[in-house]
């Protein structure tokens, strides 16, 4: 019996030194990287110089103030500026406080001498004016409160090529958004200078250049963390900007056969990836500005550096991130609030790099390289049978023609193999090949969420490529079997009345802004599972990568955006950012059983071009097509949308049940209670506890006694930003959502523990 036991591990062994030779992967954020940010100041001119109307000074118009200004309606009136030396300029702009002015005609002229003037713009043709938006939180649908950008200011910009001294102008005319002739008064002149970097993009991504003095830091990191206790309701923001991340490796020859990858959890917002200069270029259909690799609020994503690595010397990786407007990358249209926690800046998760033979399995990220591997989920399933799907493509990246065996198992949680499949396929240089096989499990384990009769069972799913006889790569995934269905009232796994009950979460924590560490983010779902909860919703993007491993293991429900704002997502490139955002988060977590629902959006917009739900179940039936979730619209019934086609209705902050579709209050947070916006507690009102918590449990029953699918708590924890609710003991501006059920440090409340 000795000796078939040391044969048998001499054999696991000689498997395991052969999966280390067909693949190797280590966590490069666990090691130094250095990091800056880039300090651009948008400086004035004009601040504290004389501005002339005519022969009169104009003192408001530089004063800093948009809510001063001229003093008299602008129409008509020229006027002039010394600089009093000459100075690169990069724009001029008028600004206008409030809404009202969204078209202008200016005539404005530059000058080195006071004599001969060169114009900029001619003041006979009209421009629309850029809008400043900030965010605020409002009454919205009933007695819904909710985020919506609101112009503040409008401004008319004059882009300026040289150095000037002089700078005169007269508008011509101020135009409302419905072409209405205003009288309207200037809030601000600025002049500003041409902003150059320290050092240029070629300098900040080559191997050569000092980074010595830059600070260290390790991943997942934000680069706004500081700002997380920042109140909105004050007026205190998150930085935002870009910064830089450098990091060198040192790649040996033996490798080079190989495939070399980088894959990062998660940049936000928007991110170029170069090696060596190099810079990786990503795919979009928006247009960019020029290479930018990826954006999208807490997506995974994967660039091959292959081609570009130096062997048997260091190589040098740097990544330019940034979570701002009107930098290097078109910007998506979400991600603006502070307070969803989409702001938190940086490289927020690990970052790992992964050598893999020619011939192996592509990663479950689809952009930029529009690939992906594994698929598989269950077709159906009952305590006696379940019938299972698995996709796997094998991509032979070498130049001649491979005979390639995939073998593929689904293996218990006792080790043994209850299914098994092996094919060989020929596979053509440069191509990728489908393998495609269905079979049947006898007496599955099923897998269930929390507060059903069964256990959140999971096998494992491994796939083996195999050419020549010779391992080149392998893959291992949890798999849970289970059978999602919906009627017109509830939600049924593997065929039993499945109550949505849970809470809703931010991608932040205190003191870490969006760098939280995998064992925090497991800790939050294992609290979900600890009350009885089986429901997970993040507003506003997708969960951290690991989540969705924690889900699968407490048997806890996803409902998961892509990401978006508040009543906000419309208009190019919004659209298409979301198309490619709801394609890349199914590719990427189709496989997981504890995903439950696509949710399309968080309210459609008043105006302008939409994304509707129906967009999310196209992407559906053309990616989830193995067993098709739902497609949830947060505020009632969607407009463009089949009626035949199931949906599950959402409410936030209400409820109310929609005949013939499933519906449930996917925010719950207590806006109105009692005449007041959102009463709250604190983590030191304990004297409130039993009111406050009242509100709820009589909420929760009511809901479900109106056929509620399903009741999402808003939220488990606090977090920073939200900043428009009331506390019981009439404290206001507070620095995070009070009506959690736990404070920000994870202490409960009595809200929790009921």
């Amino acid at each position: 019996m000795r000796k078939i036991y040391q044969i048998f591990f001499m054999l696991l062994f000689v498997s395991f030194i052969g999966q280390m030779r067909a693949q190797q992967t280590v966590n490069i954020g666990e090691t130094p990287w250095k990091f800056s940010k880039v300090i651009r100041q948008e400086s004035n001119l004009v601040s504290g110089l004389t501005v002339l109307s005519g022969t009169d000074v104009v003192s408001g118009i530089n004063d800093g103030k948009f809510d001063t200004g001229a003093g008299k309606p602008l129409v008509g009136k020229n006027y002039f500026v010394d600089l009093l030396e000459k100075k690169p300029i990069e724009k001029i702009k008028l600004v206008f406080n409030g809404d009202s002015v969204r078209y202008v005609a200016c005539r404005v002229e530059v000058s080195d001498d006071n004599n001969n003037w060169r114009i900029l713009s001619d003041g006979l043709s009209v421009q629309e004016c850029e809008l400043h938006k900030e965010n605020i939180f409002t009454e919205a649908i009933n007695n819904t409160i909710g985020n919506v950008a609101v112009v503040t200011r409008t401004l008319f910009s004059v882009p300026v090529p040289g150095s000037y001294r002089y700078v005169r102008f007269t508008v011509t005319k101020c135009l409302s958004s419905d072409q209405k002739d205003l009288s309207a008064e200037i809030g601000e002149l600025l002049v500003h200078p041409v902003s150059r970097n320290i050092w240029s993009e070629q300098e900040l991504t080559d191997i050569a250049f000092n980074d010595s003095e830059w600070e260290t830091v390790g991943l997942p990191h934000c680069f706004n963390e500081r700002d997380t206790y920042l109140n909105a309701t004050t007026g205190e923001r998150c930085w935002r900007g870009e910064a830089w991340y450098r990091k060198k490796i040192f790649f040996k020859e033996k490798d080079k056969d190989k495939k070399i990858f980088l894959e990062f959890k998660s940049v936000n917002i928007g991110a170029i990836v170069y090696i060596n200069g190099h810079a990786i270029q990503g795919d979009f259909k928006a247009k960019q500005p020029g290479p930018v690799t990826h954006v999208g609020s807490f997506m995974p994503f994967v660039v091959d550096i292959t081609d570009y690595i130096k062997w048997n010397e260091e190589n040098q990786i740097a990544v330019r991130v940034s979570n701002s407007k009107g930098t290097f990358f078109a910007w998506p249209g979400f991600g603006e609030n502070e307070g969803f926690g989409q702001a938190m800046g940086g490289i927020a998760a690990s970052v790992y790099l992964h050598k893999k033979n020619k011939v192996h399995i592509p990663y479950n990220s689809y952009t930029p390289l529009k690939k992906w591997g594994t698929y598989f989920g269950t077709v159906s399933a009952n305590p006696q049978k379940a019938v299972m799907r698995f996709q796997t493509n094998v991509e032979n990246a070498t130049d001649e023609e491979q005979s390639v065996e995939l073998r593929t198992k689904l293996i218990d949680k006792k080790g043994r193999t209850v299914l098994s499949f092996s094919d060989v396929e020929e596979i053509a240089p440069g191509q990728t090949r489908l393998f495609d096989r269905t079979g049947s499990v006898e007496n599955p384990h099923l897998w269930y969420p929390v507060g059903c009769s069964g256990e959140p069972y999971l096998y494992t799913v491994s796939n083996q490529v195999y050419v020549n006889g010779k391992l080149t790569d392998t893959k291992n995934e949890r798999c849970g079997i289970r059978e999602i269905t919906w009627d017109e009232d509830y939600c049924y796994v593997n065929g039993e009345k499945c109550i949505l009950r849970g809470f809703g979460n931010r991608n932040t924590y205190p003191g870490l802004g969006s760098a939280v560490p995998v064992s925090l983010q497991w800790q939050d779902i294992a609290y979900i599972a600890k009350c009885g909860g089986n429901a997970y919703r993040v507003g506003h993007q997708p969960p951290f990568a690991e989540i969705f491993e924690a889900c699968d293991v407490y048997g806890v429900l996803v409902i998961l955006n892509t990401g978006d704002n508040e009543w906000a997502l419309r208009d190019e490139p919004s659209l298409s950012y979301k198309w490619e955002c709801d394609r890349d988060v199914m590719i990427a977590y189709r496989s997981h059983p504890s995903v439950a629902v696509w949710e399309s959006n968080n309210g459609l917009p008043y105006e302008g071009e939409k994304y509707y739900p129906s967009y999310t179940l196209e992407q559906v039936r053309r990616w989830d097509y193995i067993q098709p979730r739902i497609v949830s619209n947060r505020d009632g019934f969607p407009p463009k949308w089949n009626k035949e086609d199931p949906i599950l209705i959402g409410y936030t902050n209400r409820y109310e049940k929609m005949k013939g579709y499933p519906s449930y209050n996917s925010e719950v947070y207590g806006t109105n209670w009692s005449g007041n916006p959102s009463w709250c507690i604190a983590r030191f009102d304990y004297d409130n506890e039993k009111r406050f918590s009242q509100y709820y449990v009589e909420n929760y029953l009511q809901d479900l006694d109106n056929k509620a699918c399903g009741w999402i708590d808003w939220m488990l924890a606090e977090t920073y930003g939200e900043g428009y609710t009331i506390y019981l003991n009439g404290k206001r501006n507070q620095k995070s959502l009070g009506s959690c059920a736990m404070d920000g440090n994870r202490f409960p409340k009595l809200k929790y523990r009921i």
